[in-house]
């Protein structure tokens, strides 16, 4: 059975070009932003922050992420980025690789990086 498995993970990577795996595709702007915020905002839900600033912030960084983006399969991306890393900011409290007092600094400057977009 590890055999087949083996295998079958090989001739995965075997059908994948050498150049994406040196080389993976560079983030958009809207994708970067989507996904920082969504990680933000998922940590920040499990530290228990007030629901209705982060529905503030959310409806900010979808608004930035909007203005950012350079088509409507970019704008698709980036939302996908966004609530993917929603539950990546939730598992990175959960294992404590991040404080909820750190998290409040990086929903902080979030926050303030957002607003500056206005």
């Amino acid at each position: 059975m590890c055999t087949v498995l083996f295998f079958l993970f090989r001739t995965a990577d075997a059908e994948e070009p050498t150049s994406t795996k040196a080389n993976p595709p560079r983030l958009s702007a809207a994708e970067s932003l989507g996904m920082r915020a969504g990680r933000v905002l998922g940590a920040a839900k499990i530290c228990q922050i007030d629901p209705e600033r982060l529905q503030s912030i959310a409806k900010q960084a979808f608004a930035a992420v909007d203005e950012v983006g350079k088509s409507e399969s970019d704008l698709a991306s980036a939302d996908r980025h966004m609530r993917d890393a929603l539950n990546l900011g939730a598992d990175d409290v959960k294992k404590g690789q991040i404080t909820c007092e750190a998290l409040q600094t990086a929903l902080n400057r979030l926050e303030h990086q957002l607003k500056q977009r206005r």
